[in-house]
């Protein structure tokens, strides 16, 4: 009977093996489709001044990609007219709060405006920043800017408005496309003799 024991044993480890094997299989075909719906997601863009629909994989630089809330943006631009359009840019930068989109006129004029409410004249710009030398405050762009800009990320959310974005970047040297790559697209190549 000793070799009853060894029989059990190997049954339960064969069993075992296959219920892994199967719940494994599961898991990737599950994936394989969330990946093909991923892919195969299409978005609104005007191309040659006509309003397509494209898949994301389709879109290239030049294109103009229109958006609504609760859509993921698929590639990097510039933002060009909207309606009250805030973005959660978390996924791509780590920032919580939301960001609101406006063109860059509209981001130069607000930067003008906010330059023209300091006093100039008790501040000294070094074209990266304004200063206070007596107060110690610096005001970067941003600072000037709150919470405002001209750029679409991809990766981020559209949690409010409708607007449309000039495509800059898609794929890999799209922001998130660079996240995805990791560091090995970002540095540069080193040639040793």
């Amino acid at each position: 009977m000793d070799w009853a024991e060894g029989v059990t044993i190997l049954v339960w480890i064969l069993i075992v093996v296959f219920i892994g094997s199967l719940s494994d299989w599961q898991k990737e075909k599950q994936f394989k489709s969330l990946n093909e719906n991923r892919e195969g997601r299409v978005v609104k863009v005007v191309r040659d001044g006509e309003e397509q629909m494209i898949y994301v994989q389709n879109v290239v630089v030049g294109d103009v990609v229109l958006f609504e809330p609760g859509e993921i943006i698929p590639c990097d631009g510039i933002f060009l007219s909207g309606h009250n359009v805030w973005c959660n840019q978390s996924p791509v930068t780590g920032e919580s709060d939301a960001i609101k989109k406006l063109s860059y006129s509209e981001c130069i004029a607000l930067r003008e405006g906010r330059l023209a409410e300091l006093d100039l004249d008790s501040y000294c710009c070094d074209g990266k920043s304004i200063s206070n030398p007596r107060t110690g405050v610096k005001l970067s762009g941003l600072d000037l800017l709150d919470r405002t800009d001209c750029f679409v990320v991809s990766g981020s959310e559209v949690i409010e408005g409708i607007g449309s974005y000039l495509v800059v970047a898609v794929g890999p040297r799209s922001l998130m496309g660079q996240i995805m790559m990791g560091p090995f697209l970002v540095l540069p190549c080193i040639y040793v003799p």
